[in-house]
């Protein structure tokens, strides 16, 4: 009870950084995962494609993981711009009309790792909720 104004005001002062502190923290790490999330607008995943011929508009094409005979690996692609991908992504169903070989090709966005969990999570909820449907929830 007998501390002095200075102590009250110092411990408060205290406190008051220590909450901006984690404010701070807590901006960063949200800006981090935008900034993420906006490197990877232009990237597209390519699953299943056992080699791929020069394309234009394309940055990188790197083969994710080891190299193996048995299994063949995903392919990143980064794209200059966001649009060339959407293209890609709207033609997808003329391209599986082209060849055989290409049926088996898939595509994916290139999500960060929150955005791939809370995908999952939606995609679990959505199956749950088809399997009690007796009406034929889409999902």
């Amino acid at each position: 009870m007998n501390r002095s104004f200075s102590e009250v005001v110092k411990s408060e002062v205290d406190r008051s950084v220590q909450a901006i502190n984690d404010d701070v923290k807590s901006v960063q790490i949200t800006l981090n995962k935008v900034v993420e999330a906006k490197e990877s607008e232009a990237n597209m995943m390519l699953f299943g494609l056992k080699e791929v011929f020069g394309l234009i508009s394309v940055l990188k094409v790197i083969r994710l993981g080891k190299k193996s005979d048995k299994i063949v690996k995903p392919i990143l692609l980064k794209f200059d711009v966001a649009k060339i991908k959407e293209l890609i992504f709207k033609n997808i169903s003329r391209m599986k009309t082209l060849d055989d070989s290409l049926k088996n090709i898939r595509f994916s966005h290139d999500l960060i790792i929150q955005q791939r969990s809370d995908l999952q999570k939606l995609l679990d909820d959505a199956k749950r909720i088809e399997e009690s449907c007796k009406e034929g929830f889409l999902y």
